[in-house]
């Protein structure tokens, strides 16, 4: 994803850097797992900039300090790590956001529409089948007292392919059939723009404040009001309520004494199935 790299220095300040592909050859996913990328995926790739003294940036710096390598000296730095935070989240909030502003616009509705879900930390589901994924790498460099910080946000989302699973497309047709009407089927480039230009609102707002943000994402996540047990590596919890997430992208839950427990993006993963948040292996 960082093969964005040539073209930063070219890009006016203040402006962003998105790359769509219409095939890719070597899609990953968390912990190395592969993502496959039939025609018909939709894969983009985002450039974000932020720092160190910004919500937004101690935010990110503050989940992924403990797994990036040591900052070099001013006007150095390392290669991109991939590390799941905050950033992670956003592209997945802006595909569910996306099906809902579409079919609010093609039916005059008021209501929302949520078919659309986010997995924590990274996935999007559509009728309990993972139709998209995200993951973000992260270089940074030093500012003088600042570290500034390269986000490369990878999104990986079925608009039409029918294969391997289910895809954006088929949230139309449902919707279609169960309501006699005739919404057109969403195209790959509609797609890239509404996530790009919905992923810098979602950025604007946790600047602004992150307490909107981490609403509009368990607005459209699938795990209110469930209850998990929680392995780590020496122990286990059951019976453990989720709560909600915190700045960082941290799941938050809530244990039966009442204390609470929060668990990291990077390492872990939710399955949904067994209710069980467990470390990726």
């Amino acid at each position: 994803m960082n093969n964005l790299d040539p073209f930063i220095a070219c890009v006016p300040v203040g402006c962003g850097l998105v790359a769509v592909a219409s095939r890719q050859l070597n899609g990953r996913g968390r912990a190395g797992n592969t993502w496959l990328s039939p025609p018909g995926c939709m894969m983009l790739t985002m450039h974000i900039l932020t720092q160190t003294g910004t919500p937004l940036g101690d935010a990110v710096y503050s989940a992924a300090k403990d797994v990036l390598p040591a900052i070099p000296e001013s006007g150095a730095s390392y290669p991109a790590v991939s590390v799941a935070n905050i950033l992670t989240t956003l592209p997945a909030v802006s595909v569910a956001k996306l099906i809902n502003f579409y079919l609010r616009e093609h039916t005059g509705a008021i209501e929302d529409y949520r078919s659309v879900r986010v997995k924590w930390p990274n996935d999007i589901f559509y009728s309990n089948t993972k139709v998209g994924g995200v993951l973000v790498d992260l270089r940074a460099e030093r500012q003088g007292h600042s570290l500034k910080i390269h986000a490369y946000v990878g999104i990986g989302v079925n608009v039409t392919n029918q294969k391997p699973t289910l895809n954006l497309n088929d949230v139309i047709t449902d919707f279609n059939t169960a309501n006699s009407t005739n919404i057109p089927l969403l195209s790959i480039e509609y797609v890239a723009a509404r996530v790009a230009s919905e992923v810098e609102l979602l950025l604007d707002m946790y600047d602004r404040d992150y307490s909107l943000y981490l609403a509009e994402y368990e607005k459209y996540w699938m795990h209110s009001g469930e209850v998990v047990d929680v392995k780590t590596e020496d122990s286990e919890i059951k019976g453990v309520s989720v709560a909600g997430v915190d700045k960082f992208g941290y799941l938050k839950l809530l244990k039966e004494d009442g204390a609470t427990l929060t668990v990291p993006p990077e390492g872990y993963s939710y399955n949904i199935c067994d209710k069980i948040v467990k470390p990726k292996p």
